[in-house]
Protein backbone atom coordinates (compact mmCIF):
# COMPACT_ATOMS: atom_id res chain seq x y z
CA UNK A 1 0.00 0.00 0.00
CA UNK A 2 1.12 3.48 -1.18
CA UNK A 3 0.00 6.69 0.91
CA UNK A 4 1.23 10.30 0.22
CA UNK A 5 4.89 9.14 -1.28
CA UNK A 6 5.09 6.56 1.98
CA UNK A 7 4.31 2.80 1.73
CA UNK A 8 3.64 -0.19 4.43
CA UNK A 9 2.57 -4.13 4.18
CA UNK A 10 0.24 -6.23 6.10
CA UNK A 11 -1.57 -9.32 5.72
CA UNK A 12 -5.03 -7.62 5.80
CA UNK A 13 -6.07 -4.59 4.96
CA UNK A 14 -9.25 -3.38 6.64
CA UNK A 15 -11.17 0.09 4.83
CA UNK A 16 -13.03 2.39 6.80
CA UNK A 17 -12.10 5.22 4.90
CA UNK A 18 -16.36 6.44 5.20
CA UNK A 19 -18.54 7.28 2.47
CA UNK A 20 -15.94 8.82 0.14
CA UNK A 21 -14.11 5.67 0.00
CA UNK A 22 -10.61 5.70 -1.91
CA UNK A 23 -10.42 2.15 -1.54
CA UNK A 24 -13.89 0.84 -2.19
CA UNK A 25 -13.42 1.62 -6.40
CA UNK A 26 -10.67 -1.22 -5.84
CA UNK A 27 -12.48 -3.38 -3.82
CA UNK A 28 -15.59 -2.96 -5.78
CA UNK A 29 -13.80 -3.02 -9.60
CA UNK A 30 -16.06 -0.09 -10.01
CA UNK A 31 -16.81 3.70 -8.84
CA UNK A 32 -20.35 3.85 -7.28
CA UNK A 33 -21.91 7.16 -7.63
CA UNK A 34 -23.65 8.63 -4.42
CA UNK A 35 -27.19 9.12 -4.56
CA UNK A 36 -28.61 12.75 -3.53
CA UNK A 37 -31.83 11.84 -1.06
CA UNK A 38 -33.20 14.94 -1.58
CA UNK A 39 -33.08 17.26 1.83
CA UNK A 40 -30.21 18.98 3.65
CA UNK A 41 -29.32 18.80 7.60
CA UNK A 42 -27.84 21.03 9.74
CA UNK A 43 -26.24 19.74 13.08
CA UNK A 44 -25.04 20.72 16.36
CA UNK A 45 -24.46 21.37 19.71
CA UNK A 46 -26.30 23.79 22.39
CA UNK A 47 -26.18 23.81 25.82
CA UNK A 48 -29.28 21.94 27.41
CA UNK A 49 -31.91 24.87 27.65
CA UNK A 50 -35.70 23.49 29.30
CA UNK A 51 -36.78 26.19 27.24
CA UNK A 52 -36.01 24.23 24.03
CA UNK A 53 -36.84 20.59 25.08
CA UNK A 54 -36.60 18.66 27.83
CA UNK A 55 -33.09 17.75 29.62
CA UNK A 56 -33.88 14.19 29.88
CA UNK A 57 -35.30 12.90 26.27
CA UNK A 58 -35.44 12.74 22.93
CA UNK A 59 -38.04 15.59 21.09
CA UNK A 60 -38.55 15.90 17.55
CA UNK A 61 -40.69 18.38 15.73
CA UNK A 62 -42.11 16.97 12.51
CA UNK A 63 -44.14 18.86 9.62
CA UNK A 64 -43.87 19.62 5.33
CA UNK A 65 -41.83 17.00 5.09
CA UNK A 66 -39.42 18.46 7.64
CA UNK A 67 -37.84 17.95 10.78
CA UNK A 68 -36.24 19.13 13.59
CA UNK A 69 -34.64 17.00 17.06
CA UNK A 70 -32.89 17.40 20.05
CA UNK A 71 -31.19 14.86 22.24
CA UNK A 72 -29.55 15.39 25.14
CA UNK A 73 -25.68 14.09 25.07
CA UNK A 74 -22.59 14.45 27.40
CA UNK A 75 -21.06 17.78 29.40
CA UNK A 76 -24.88 19.24 29.18
CA UNK A 77 -25.59 19.65 26.08
CA UNK A 78 -28.51 18.60 23.00
CA UNK A 79 -27.34 17.62 19.88
CA UNK A 80 -29.43 18.95 17.67
CA UNK A 81 -30.50 19.07 13.94
CA UNK A 82 -33.01 20.59 11.40
CA UNK A 83 -33.83 18.45 8.07
CA UNK A 84 -35.35 20.42 5.21
CA UNK A 85 -35.80 18.91 1.40
CA UNK A 86 -34.29 21.03 -0.90
CA UNK A 87 -32.29 20.96 -4.15
CA UNK A 88 -28.85 20.05 -4.36
CA UNK A 89 -26.00 22.81 -5.05
CA UNK A 90 -27.76 25.66 -3.15
CA UNK A 91 -25.82 28.78 -2.24
CA UNK A 92 -26.47 28.35 1.75
CA UNK A 93 -23.22 28.99 4.32
CA UNK A 94 -22.40 29.38 7.68
CA UNK A 95 -23.22 33.44 7.10
CA UNK A 96 -26.92 32.82 6.20
CA UNK A 97 -27.39 29.53 7.80
CA UNK A 98 -29.87 31.54 10.91
CA UNK A 99 -31.87 33.38 8.05
CA UNK A 100 -32.24 30.25 5.78
CA UNK A 101 -33.85 28.29 9.01
CA UNK A 102 -35.42 31.42 10.27
CA UNK A 103 -37.36 30.80 6.32
CA UNK A 104 -37.15 27.02 5.94
CA UNK A 105 -39.11 26.61 9.85
CA UNK A 106 -41.40 30.37 9.65
CA UNK A 107 -44.39 29.67 11.81
CA UNK A 108 -42.84 26.65 13.65
CA UNK A 109 -43.20 26.17 17.46
CA UNK A 110 -41.70 28.22 19.89
CA UNK A 111 -39.07 26.32 21.16
CA UNK A 112 -37.86 25.54 17.05
CA UNK A 113 -37.64 29.19 16.73
CA UNK A 114 -35.15 29.53 20.15
CA UNK A 115 -32.93 26.93 18.88
CA UNK A 116 -32.48 28.91 15.66
CA UNK A 117 -31.79 31.77 17.75
CA UNK A 118 -29.46 29.95 20.46
CA UNK A 119 -27.05 27.87 17.69
CA UNK A 120 -24.06 29.15 16.79
CA UNK A 121 -23.80 29.06 12.84
CA UNK A 122 -20.21 29.10 13.18
CA UNK A 123 -20.29 25.42 14.74
CA UNK A 124 -23.19 24.37 12.36
CA UNK A 125 -22.80 21.73 9.91
CA UNK A 126 -24.91 21.88 6.72
CA UNK A 127 -24.97 18.46 5.31
CA UNK A 128 -26.42 17.34 1.68
CA UNK A 129 -27.64 13.90 2.71
CA UNK A 130 -26.54 10.97 0.48
CA UNK A 131 -26.56 7.29 0.31
CA UNK A 132 -25.24 4.72 -2.22
CA UNK A 133 -26.98 1.61 -4.02
CA UNK A 134 -25.74 -1.22 -1.44
CA UNK A 135 -23.23 -3.80 -2.88
CA UNK A 136 -22.94 -7.33 -3.78
CA UNK A 137 -19.30 -7.33 -2.74
CA UNK A 138 -17.44 -6.12 0.55
CA UNK A 139 -14.30 -7.89 0.00
CA UNK A 140 -11.37 -8.13 -2.56
CA UNK A 141 -8.32 -10.51 -1.56
CA UNK A 142 -7.30 -9.26 1.68
CA UNK A 143 -8.91 -6.39 1.41
CA UNK A 144 -12.39 -5.39 3.49
CA UNK A 145 -14.75 -2.79 3.38
CA UNK A 146 -16.13 -1.30 6.73
CA UNK A 147 -18.51 1.16 7.69
CA UNK A 148 -19.97 3.56 5.60
CA UNK A 149 -16.87 2.66 3.01
CA UNK A 150 -19.26 -0.98 2.65
CA UNK A 151 -22.75 0.14 2.72
CA UNK A 152 -23.43 4.69 2.93
CA UNK A 153 -26.66 5.56 4.45
CA UNK A 154 -29.03 7.59 5.25
CA UNK A 155 -29.27 8.41 8.83
CA UNK A 156 -32.84 8.07 9.11
CA UNK A 157 -33.18 4.96 11.06
CA UNK A 158 -29.40 6.17 12.74
CA UNK A 159 -27.53 2.90 11.86
CA UNK A 160 -24.69 4.03 10.16
CA UNK A 161 -22.59 4.08 12.65
CA UNK A 162 -24.19 1.12 14.76
CA UNK A 163 -23.48 -1.06 11.48
CA UNK A 164 -20.24 -0.40 11.17
CA UNK A 165 -20.03 -1.56 15.07
CA UNK A 166 -21.36 -4.51 14.03
CA UNK A 167 -19.10 -4.91 11.31
CA UNK A 168 -16.54 -4.96 13.72
CA UNK A 169 -18.30 -7.70 16.02
CA UNK A 170 -18.70 -9.54 12.97
CA UNK A 171 -14.96 -9.06 11.73
CA UNK A 172 -13.99 -9.85 15.02
CA UNK A 173 -15.43 -13.22 15.22
CA UNK A 174 -15.00 -14.68 12.20
CA UNK A 175 -11.25 -14.49 13.00
CA UNK A 176 -11.90 -16.01 16.29
CA UNK A 177 -13.04 -18.89 14.06
CA UNK A 178 -9.95 -19.52 11.96
CA UNK A 179 -6.29 -17.79 11.56
CA UNK A 180 -7.08 -18.07 7.72
CA UNK A 181 -7.61 -14.61 6.45
CA UNK A 182 -9.19 -15.16 2.78
CA UNK A 183 -12.07 -17.29 4.29
CA UNK A 184 -12.09 -15.21 7.16
CA UNK A 185 -13.04 -12.21 5.37
CA UNK A 186 -15.35 -14.40 2.84
CA UNK A 187 -17.72 -14.91 6.01
CA UNK A 188 -17.51 -11.86 6.80
CA UNK A 189 -19.14 -10.76 3.60
CA UNK A 190 -21.43 -13.58 3.56
CA UNK A 191 -22.58 -12.27 6.88
CA UNK A 192 -22.50 -8.77 6.41
CA UNK A 193 -23.99 -8.16 2.42
CA UNK A 194 -27.81 -9.15 3.18
CA UNK A 195 -27.85 -7.39 6.61
CA UNK A 196 -26.34 -3.82 5.28
CA UNK A 197 -28.43 -4.09 1.95
CA UNK A 198 -31.16 -4.53 4.46
CA UNK A 199 -30.32 -1.53 6.37
CA UNK A 200 -29.48 1.09 3.37
CA UNK A 201 -33.40 0.28 1.59
CA UNK A 202 -34.56 0.81 5.42
CA UNK A 203 -33.29 3.85 5.57
CA UNK A 204 -34.16 5.26 2.18
CA UNK A 205 -37.57 4.20 2.71
CA UNK A 206 -37.80 5.64 6.18
CA UNK A 207 -35.98 8.87 4.73
CA UNK A 208 -38.88 9.42 1.68
CA UNK A 209 -41.42 8.92 4.21
CA UNK A 210 -40.17 11.54 6.92
CA UNK A 211 -39.19 14.29 3.95
CA UNK A 212 -42.39 14.19 2.19
CA UNK A 213 -41.79 12.28 -1.07
CA UNK A 214 -45.11 10.90 -1.39
CA UNK A 215 -47.04 13.59 1.14
CA UNK A 216 -50.18 11.15 1.14
CA UNK A 217 -47.62 8.83 3.11
CA UNK A 218 -45.78 11.24 5.16
CA UNK A 219 -49.52 12.67 6.16
CA UNK A 220 -50.58 9.61 7.19
CA UNK A 221 -46.87 8.58 9.47
CA UNK A 222 -48.09 12.18 11.00
CA UNK A 223 -51.43 10.80 12.16
CA UNK A 224 -49.62 7.78 13.65
CA UNK A 225 -47.26 10.10 15.56
CA UNK A 226 -50.43 11.78 16.90
CA UNK A 227 -51.27 8.77 18.69
CA UNK A 228 -48.10 7.68 19.07
CA UNK A 229 -46.99 6.85 23.21
CA UNK A 230 -42.97 6.50 22.22
CA UNK A 231 -43.73 2.38 22.94
CA UNK A 232 -43.85 1.60 19.01
CA UNK A 233 -40.83 3.70 17.98
CA UNK A 234 -38.71 2.39 20.91
CA UNK A 235 -39.51 -1.31 19.79
CA UNK A 236 -38.72 -0.67 16.40
CA UNK A 237 -35.66 0.53 17.42
CA UNK A 238 -34.71 -2.92 19.62
CA UNK A 239 -36.54 -5.02 16.56
CA UNK A 240 -33.42 -3.46 14.09
CA UNK A 241 -31.19 -3.81 16.50
CA UNK A 242 -31.81 -7.44 17.80
CA UNK A 243 -32.02 -8.89 13.93
CA UNK A 244 -28.34 -8.23 13.46
CA UNK A 245 -25.84 -10.02 14.98
CA UNK A 246 -25.71 -8.44 17.96
CA UNK A 247 -29.41 -9.96 18.56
Amino acid sequence: MVYRRSSASSDLLIAADGSHSALRPWVLGFTPQRRYAGYVNWNGLVEIDEALAPGDQWTTFVGEGKRVSLMPVSAGRFYFFFDVPLPAGLAEDRDTLRADLSRYFAGWAPPVQKLIAALDPQTTNRIEIHDIEPFSRLVRGRVALLGDAGHSTTPDIGQGGCAAMEDAVVLGAVFRQTRDIAAALREYEAQRCDRVRDLVLKARKRCDITHGKDMQLTEAWYQELREETGERIINGMCDTILSGPLG
